[in-house]
């Protein structure tokens, strides 16, 4: 076809264009790409990103889905005119079907940024892809296909090359600029968002008298050279001088560089998660420095020179503390007066956020599995040390907790004082709060108790020639490691990988081992010959036994690479929040969500007798969802709360949702998580009028959350599982952080809050929310 046949082709025979004008249809064009395919080729293979969306132009091609033992599925054809991609573009889930060509067809794809940029802002054109896709559901429901099932995506995640985005890629080619500015080292890498090949890792050390040491990692080979000192604001014309004397395809311009990401220690209870800086996020990292005093003051001062180097490109502030603001208030607060919480900000933060975010991602990338149904220990040890629970992909514990001078008890930094030590040692001693943290930071941990260095490597050689201190120290920190890991297992119920990350995470095997003995009944496995034998870890490597039932992994960690990597994902939210930014701020209503009842038909004819239906009393908002007369009494092990509405229709499984006030009566500890997500939530029993029946598991507080359906969420620019901030307005305007977008045809919008929330902020059912910007891509 010639352009101005497939331009007359677009606007005659493809539903989706009509109406849109000439220059529309060529912006689209220009924009886009042609591709044959010839009989037999994949169009699309299961497992790839959403990354565009398809015209067939012409020819024919089939949809199936492959089964378990390869066997396959036709779900539909595709003949000309017909689109396809509407749906992974739109849950950002990979895609989960095959198309394949029967004959050879000729197909337009269409990128991402075009199709946001010039058929989402199309008002008719979101009401056709909305119900185009309700459509395919339904046509998928009478065949018994369910897309969104965990064994269709799962399959489309083992089949995925990169299923969580941990690559350094974008549609925009350049360079990211990695920053970690100390005061006696700075730390950088630049990040080519093409060729990997092309990455470059340097640090910067003060060494006194005027010198500075450098040292580049480039391609492989290592150079080391001192230079003259040079202050900030000379930084970055240092930092080029050097690159540039590595030549070759190494060297680059300053004006590569698209995004500059910056590590900053401390973002107080407000970041949830990296963000653009404003001049606002800069005045709020100068007032943290109270909780962080030797980092981010010089953190800002990183910043600001940056800045001035770099006028035109978007700055990112990744906060080591974001990952840890999903911790419930019962795990970040302190045995001390509720006062220094509220007056103070005297609670656990937590660190090494970024670090134990993509642990976890990278986690669910090895085992294959949902990050959604992950239960992680994530242990980051190194010159600070610090450990994670991670439930279900949220940070529920954390062993860091109000500065990081604070951590794991025996961090090569930290001696995990607990802030009321801290504040009696300053009285007994006479310091400030910035003396006892140089003094934790110089003598805690294993330089503390072995007498001889920080260094994971010179105590275990002092212990391997049986020096007393040395031995102590070592063993002390792998029985801390060891305590800490039985006890987030407890906490959240289980555990599906151990993971080991940072210096001496990766290098130390005795640590590792020691750490990992006695745990086999928790089914923490070790492979001691992997594990002995395992040298330097270009990604990662599972060191587990084969028949482990938990995966214990190694996972190298890069501290630069991932503030490029939380930096590039913070930029692509903030252009889909500016790109949607008219759209976002449409009202959502708020609607309060008591306690209620999911029954499966089993338990139904429990509770209220064989054969017994449902009885609907009165719609609820979203579509098919209804109250019921049906009420039933929850019992748990110290009390019972009775006539809890049962809502339907019936589910698979029974789910109980209570507010986080209720547990106490009950005498039960649920989870926070997203509806259905039941796994190691804990059970109780229901009565009804006919009978009783008890439930191992499937007790939750709900994650507050939005129900968009499909135009909705175009219109905003989101995608299911997004998390976002939601601005609510009333007398106090208040807003509320990791709101999970949920993605339905079915769904009418609405933002959902549990008794608990509303009550606290005074918010009622009919208020009125809008979306404040996006935290979390997932």
């Amino acid at each position: 076809m010639s352009p101005h046949e497939v331009k007359q082709f677009l606007a005659e025979h493809v539903r989706l264009f009509a109406g849109f004008s000439p220059e529309k249809i060529e912006s689209i064009l220009t924009g886009s790409e042609i591709r044959s395919f010839e009989g037999k080729e994949a169009i699309r293979e299961c497992g790839e990103p959403g990354e565009h969306f398809g015209v067939m132009l012409s020819g024919r091609a089939e949809i199936s889905l492959a089964g378990l033992i390869g066997e396959r599925t036709v779900i539909g054809e595709l003949n000309d005119g017909d689109v396809f991609g509407e749906m992974s573009l739109l849950t950002g889930d990979r895609t989960v079907t095959d198309i394949i060509a029967s004959n050879r067809c000729f197909v337009l794809l269409i990128p991402q940024s075009v199709f946001n940029r010039d058929i989402v802002t199309q008002p008719k054109a979101v009401m056709f892809l909305s119900r185009l896709l309700a459509e395919r559901i339904k046509s998928n429901a009478a065949k018994a296909i369910d897309l969104t099932s965990s064994q269709v995506q799962s399959q489309a995640l083992a089949n995925a090359a990169d299923p969580y985005a941990l690559r350094l890629k974008s549609e925009t080619p350049g360079r990211i600029l990695a920053l970690n500015v100390g005061n006696a080292q700075v730390r950088f890498g630049i990040y080519d968002t093409e060729d990997d090949s092309r990455d470059i890792h340097g640090i910067f050390d003060h060494l006194g008298n005027g010198a500075v040491g450098v040292r580049l990692v480039a391609g492989g080979e290592v150079i080391e050279r001192t230079r003259p000192h040079c202050t900030l604001p000379d930084l970055f014309a240092a930092i080029f001088d050097e690159v540039g004397k590595l030549g070759g395809r190494f060297a680059f311009m300053p004006q590569e560089v698209v995004v500059v990401g910056h590590r900053v220690v401390h973002g107080g209870s407000k970041y949830y998660s990296s963000t653009l800086i404003t001049p606002d996020v800069m005045k709020d990292i100068e007032a943290l420095a109270v909780f962080a005093p030797y980092h981010n003051p010089v953190n800002l001062d990183g910043i600001k020179a940056a800045m001035k180097y770099f006028p035109a490109v978007p700055h990112i502030a990744v906060f080591d503390t974001a990952f840890h603001q999903t911790l419930p208030t019962y795990a970040y607060m302190y045995g001390l007066p509720y006062e220094y919480y509220k007056k103070d900000g005297i609670r656990r933060y937590g660190f090494h956020g970024t670090s134990h975010r993509y642990v976890s991602l990278k986690s669910a990338e090895v085992t294959k599995r949902p990050l959604s149904e992950l239960e992680i220990v994530s242990c980051h040890l190194g010159i600070g040390s610090s450990m994670c629970a991670i439930d279900h992909g949220r940070s529920v514990d954390t062993t860091m907790g109000l500065t990081p001078s604070e951590g794991l008890i025996m961090s090569n930094r930290a001696g995990n004082l607990d802030p009321a030590v801290m504040i009696h040692l300053m009285e007994h001693y006479k310091m400030s709060p910035e003396e006892l943290s140089k003094l934790i930071n110089s003598e805690s941990g294993m330089k503390g108790i072995s007498g001889i260095s920080g260094d994971i490597r010179e105590v275990e050689a002092a212990a391997d020639e049986g020096h007393h201190r040395a031995l102590l120290a070592h063993r002390a920190y792998c029985y801390h490691i060891r305590k800490t890991v039985g006890a987030y297992v407890a906490a959240m119920g289980g555990i599906d990988v151990l993971a080991f990350t940072g210096r001496i995470g990766e290098s130390s095997s005795a640590v590792r081992s020691l750490a990992c003995q006695g745990l086999e009944f928790m089914g923490i496995r070790l492979d001691e010959e992997k594990n002995r034998t395992l040298g330097a870890v270009a990604s990662h490597a599972v060191i587990s036994a084969d028949d482990s039932p938990v995966k214990i992994i190694v996972i190298a960690s890069n501290d630069e690479r991932l503030v490029a990597w939380e930096a590039l994902r913070a930029t692509e939210r903030s252009l889909i929040t500016r790109s949607g930014n008219g759209q976002a701020d449409e009202p959502i209503p708020i609607e309060i969500s008591a306690h209620h009842v999911h029954l499966a038909q089993a338990d139904v004819e429990k509770l209220f007798g064989p054969g017994h239906q449902l009885t609907p009393e009165h719609e609820l908002s979203q579509p098919g969802q209804f109250a019921c007369a049906e009420k039933v009494h929850l019992v748990g092990p110290k009390g019972k709360i009775e006539n809890v509405r049962v809502l339907g229709p019936t589910r698979k499984e029974t789910q109980v949702e209570i507010a986080m006030t209720e547990q106490f009566k009950l005498g039960i500890q649920p989870p926070i998580r997203e509806s259905g997500d039941l796994a190691n939530t804990p059970g109780i029993t229901l009565e009804g009028t006919q009978g009783s029946t008890t439930i191992t598991h499937g007790v939750i507080c709900a994650q507050r959350h939005i129900h968009m359906s499909p135009e909705d969420a175009m219109r905003r620019g989101l995608r299911d599982k997004y998390v976002v901030r939601v601005r609510i307005d009333g007398d106090r305007e208040l807003i509320f952080g990791d709101v999970v977008v949920r993605v339905n045809p079915n769904f009418r919008l609405a933002m959902h809050i549990d008794t608990d929330e509303g009550n606290a902020a005074s918010i009622r059912t009919g208020m009125i929310g809008h979306i404040d910007e996006i935290q979390i891509r997932r």
